[in-house]
């Protein structure tokens, strides 16, 4: 499923009508476009039961997704089909970030952040404060961590994992200033410069 900028048009009958999204298994594809390009919506009267995509910077309605709930339209279910190394920078607001098959670059400022590297091998740095959720996918990704003020006294974060090794499920940081970062498929982890062995931390914390 392939969104593009130019796609849709000024009214809903413009829009792509998509039968079979399966949310958590499918993707969006965007072609031009970024998580923050999209308006999310639900529709009303006859379309109350679907989600209505739209492309804020222009209005134009881009798809109408059939029997599926707005709230559960996040930026986990986009995938850029860039091929190329993006770079996303984050603001002191929510933001979410959708790498594609490049290896990407994300550095979050602060807020309440999500974001998805997909394919390629993915550079994430958690730079402020506020939750997080990262997302490496395939490939070799690397997480950097620089709020932790004071990791040589064991005294500014916690972390749990699940899995049996630090290749399946999430590991979760909680930080001095009640910050949680809750990261999958991340196969390397520096905490302010120090690097961290994951296979250390398998819920026992630090």
């Amino acid at each position: 499923i392939v969104l593009r900028a130019g796609d849709g048009g000024n009214t809903l009958a413009g829009a792509d009508t998509i039968t079979d999204f399966t949310d958590g298994s499918d993707v969006l594809s965007m072609d031009s476009l970024n998580f923050s390009d999209f308006g999310i919506a639900q529709g009303t009267g006859a379309n109350a039961s679907h989600t209505i995509l739209t492309n804020a910077n222009n209005g134009n309605f881009l798809s109408l997704l059939q029997n599926i709930s707005a709230s559960s339209i996040t930026a986990a279910d986009f995938m850029s089909s860039s091929t190329d190394a993006q770079s996303f920078t984050g603001t002191s607001g929510n933001d979410g970030f959708v790498g594609g098959a490049g290896n990407d670059t994300f550095t979050t400022g602060a807020g309440t952040d999500e974001a998805y590297g997909h394919t390629g091998d993915d550079s994430f740095t958690v730079n402020g404060a506020g939750n997080k959720t990262i997302s490496g996918g395939t490939g070799t990704d690397s997480l950097n961590v620089t709020t932790v003020a004071n990791f040589a006294a064991l005294s500014d974060v916690s972390v749990s994992y699940s899995g049996s090794n630090s290749n399946a499920g999430d590991f979760t940081l909680t930080l001095a200033d009640g910050s949680v970062i809750t990261s999958t498929s991340i196969q390397s982890l520096k905490l302010s410069g120090t690097a961290v062995n994951l296979y250390n931390y398998q819920g026992y914390g630090l």
